[in-house]
Order: C-alpha cells, then structure tokens, then sequence
C-alpha cells in the first residue's frame, strides 16, 4: 500500500476511532447515571408501587424515561445503543492492521527477537482466547457476582501480562543488548574523561 494512502487511511480511521469512542462513553455515562436514579426511585417508593419516572431537560424539552423490565413494543421500535460500541471497535481494529500489522511499530527487537508474522499470530490468538475466557465466565456463576467477576477478570489480565512476557532467548537477548548499551556509555564516559584530562 502507497504509504500517503495510508497516512491518510490512518487518519481517517483515527477520528472515527476517536468521535465513535466518545459516543459510546457518554453514552454509558448516561445509562449509568440513568440506573443509578432509578434505583434511587425503587428504594423511596413502597414494595407495592411502581418506580416514578425520571424527568429530564434538554435543549428546551422536557423528556420522562419509565424503566421497564420487559419488551411491550416490537424490536423495531427500540433504539438500541450498540452502534457506537461496534464503530469503536471496528475502527481499532482497522488501526491496529494499519499501525502494526501494515506497519513496523509491532515488533521491537531489544524486547522480543521474533519474526513480525509470529507478533501477529500472537496478538489474533491473545484477542480470540481472551475473548473466549470472558464470554464463558460471564455465562458462568461467576458472572452472577460482580466481586468474584472482577476478581476473575484481575488474576486473568495479570497472568496474560505474565504470560506474554519474553522469555529463555528472548529475554536473555534483551540483556545482553542492556549490557553493551551499558559498557558503550561507560566507553564514550571513560573516552571524554581521557580527552578532558589530556587537555587540562
């Protein structure tokens, strides 16, 4: 690919990326916001009346949402708030094949000697079992405890990070790099404290 077509395409993609993921945060901001009155109007009102609604002013209107716990109306007639989400994620997924995948910033050598065909099947296996381990322990009793499902997710992202972390080879490439990166800049030190004593 012509490289201004991609600097372009990047850019392009980026404010998607960026506009969609505001969006979809203010979006839950306000979902969260939204619950957290109801659950405020189902604590004040009595065990046998319905929660109020919650009133809102916006741009000059007046607007009441009532919660419902089931679907009255057909699906056609919901606004589902999803959209936002699936724009934020296509457009990273986009930028991930254009920044590192197309690009040469997935692969640093001082870190992990690998080939960047190897980087990448790392990265798709890392996404998909990720995303496997999460669905199947969200439909799990874990998923019924927001406590033990964030407990879950903690010990789950720090042995991935422990996992993906260089070893054997890897790792002794890359300290063997530190240390002649050490005695190259206690060289030049020594070779400058030399040039300076020479000439006094």
């Amino acid at each position: 690919m012509n490289s201004s077509i991609r600097e372009w395409l990047n850019l392009s993609v980026r404010w998607i990326h960026v506009f969609a993921g505001i969006m979809w945060v203010g979006q839950t901001y306000y979902f969260t916001w939204l619950d957290g009155q109801f659950t405020k109007l189902e604590k004040k009102a009595d065990s046998n009346a319905a929660a109020s609604k919650v009133w809102m002013v916006h741009s000059g209107g007046f607007y009441s949402v009532e919660k419902q716990k089931s679907l009255s109306v057909a699906p056609e007639q919901v606004r589902w708030f999803r959209w936002e989400a699936l724009m934020t994620w296509l457009a990273g997924v986009v930028l991930l094949v254009l920044v590192y995948y197309l690009g040469d910033g997935l692969i640093d050598p001082d870190v992990a000697d690998i080939s960047k065909q190897a980087g990448i099947a790392i990265g798709i296996g890392s996404v998909v079992m990720g995303w496997i381990i999460y669905d199947l322990a969200v439909r799990s009793p874990l998923g019924k405890s927001q406590a033990a499902f964030a407990g879950f997710g903690l010990v789950m992202t720090a042995a991935a990070a422990w996992g993906l972390i260089p070893r054997g080879s890897d790792l002794r490439h890359h300290h063997d790099v530190e240390r002649v990166d050490a005695h190259s800049s206690r060289a030049a030190q020594d070779d400058r404290g030399g040039s300076s004593g020479r000439e006094i």
